[in-house]
């Protein structure tokens, strides 16, 4: 598990360092900062390092980790150049809206939740609750400033991006992914 996670970093953090080159066009810092959410991811690892037990949740434990891994490890690859760790918007930046962002708008942050989700589950223990509803609040204000930046660096895109994609519903954006691409409209058209 710990080298699956460090690939996933390696891969995330090259393409961060390759970016950090890109003329920045917007940036900001957001109200629940990386490093917080980081901090809190290791906390939660640690507890897991340190509790070594085989826990009955393994097998839901792994499924949930690999779940996460390619979600949030399609969602840095696809964004690519335009990825950052931070609220940052080069000079080159676009709005991705293919791939799996045409599926859900915040792949990288729901990989992550459920990275940190499969981590409280190998651990096991009702002590990580606490930390565990925390981080994810955390994350989710995350999530929405970022969604707050994009409306200002793209406002007519995110806008109406937004308004089509979920953020986190990844059965919901398959469906309505799915019936674009087979039918050619949206399921929410059938019904209004």
């Amino acid at each position: 598990m710990t080298i699956l996670l460090a690939i996933k970093y390696a891969i995330q953090y090259f393409i961060i360092i390759r970016n950090r080159k890109n003329i920045k066009k917007e940036s900001a810092k957001p109200y629940s900062h990386s490093s917080v959410v980081f901090l809190i991811a290791i906390s939660i690892y640690v507890l897991f390092v340190f509790s070594a037990k085989t826990s009955s949740h393994v097998t839901l434990g792994i499924i949930t980790l690999i779940i996460g891994l390619v979600i949030g490890i399609s969602g840095i690859v696809k964004l690519n150049k335009n990825y950052h760790n931070d609220l940052v918007a080069y000079n080159n930046s676009i709005l991705v809206t293919d791939g799996i962002f045409a599926i859900i708008r915040n792949p990288i942050r729901l990989g992550i939740i459920l990275e940190t989700i499969s981590l409280a589950l190998f651990i096991n223990r009702a002590y990580i609750l606490p930390l565990l509803c925390f981080y994810l609040f955390v994350n989710y204000r995350r999530t929405i400033v970022e969604e707050q930046f994009l409306i200002k660096v793209f406002p007519i895109e995110a806008d109406y991006y937004f308004k089509k994609v979920p953020r986190f519903n990844v059965f919901k954006g398959f469906f309505l992914h799915l019936s674009k691409i087979k039918f050619g409209f949206h399921i929410e058209n059938i019904t209004n």
